[in-house]
């Protein structure tokens, strides 16, 4: 319901999963990805799952830009980088959405220098 959105409410909205139920919901789905390592069928089921899920974050980063207040602005690769390192089975399975090492430490650069 806000509108226009701040850095500040974006950050106020990102979930965190600290609790010890989300703790185990990561521990069963790295379970399902270490399994996948020996069942083809498994890893491309994931990974197309994968897919469509950094698809509707970037959907949804669309949106978040759309409603942005004059002069805030926000980088995208936070979201999808940082999501994708805190559940480290998503980047595994981006594919061709996923980010490489050398736009990880571009990203890690701009980060460090404040842009």
């Amino acid at each position: 319901g806000l509108d226009p959105l701040t850095v500040d409410d974006l950050v106020a909205a990102l979930p965190l999963q600290f609790t010890p139920q989300s703790m185990k919901v990561q521990e069963l789905r790295l379970q399902i990805l270490a399994a996948s390592t020996t069942n083809e069928p498994l890893r491309l089921r994931l990974e197309k799952c994968s897919q469509n899920l950094v698809t509707m974050w970037n959907e949804g980063l669309d949106g978040i830009e759309s409603r942005m207040a004059p002069g805030e602005t926000f980088d995208r690769r936070v979201f999808i980088m940082m999501l994708a390192l805190q559940n480290p089975y998503y980047r595994a399975l981006f594919g061709e959405h996923s980010f490489t090492e050398d736009e990880y430490r571009q990203f890690l650069r701009d980060k460090m220098r404040g842009n």
